[in-house]
């Protein structure tokens, strides 16, 4: 009876074993990927829950979970952060904050659906207040580009005298 238990898939005595199993189908996962956003399936499952369940762990659990190459005990957090840091770099650079949607930073991070996102979650009141302060701390913060866009040249427009414009040839004077 033993060895037909044995023999099951994924059949273990331990738990301890269990959780070394998934531990070292995490550790390739990260050393091939170099992350560990794992799809949707049993590894992905098995991350989520160590983050969880964090305090149940012991302290060597907890240390080999922190050597994985991209382990992160909130990677939204993290997200959040690399989103600022590449937001304020994109302003260094082009002195402004209206991200291009297909925008992807030296890095490699795709700041423009960050941004899109960001502010997708403010319109439907889902982003937290700290984050709002955080962003509209930020020089020339936009919540909404495409009106800070038509509202910039309309005035842009409302500014040229009517004399100066030759009606005639519809084009602005000199």
């Amino acid at each position: 009876r033993i060895k037909l238990l044995e023999a099951l898939p994924g059949w273990f005595w331990n738990a301890r074993d269990k959780w070394l199993e998934n531990y070292q189908a995490a550790s390739l996962f990260a050393a091939k990927h170099q992350h560990l956003r794992v799809p949707r399936g049993k590894i992905n499952t098995w991350i989520k829950a160590q983050r969880k369940q964090r305090d149940q762990l012991s302290q060597r659990q907890q240390d080999l979970l922190n050597k994985l190459s991209g382990w992160s005990w909130d990677p939204f957090a993290d997200a959040w952060a690399e989103g600022i840091k590449e937001l304020k770099v994109f302003h260094r650079e082009y002195g402004h904050l209206l991200v291009p949607q297909r925008f992807v930073s030296n890095e490699g991070f795709k700041l423009g659906i960050w941004v899109n996102g960001t502010r997708s979650q403010h319109k439907n009141q889902k982003l937290a207040i700290e984050r709002v302060t955080e962003l509209e701390s930020m020089e020339s913060w936009v919540w909404e580009p495409l009106t800070y866009r038509w509202d910039e040249i309309y005035n842009r427009v409302m500014s040229i005298k009517h004399t100066d414009i030759d009606y005639k040839n519809s084009e602005i004077m000199p």
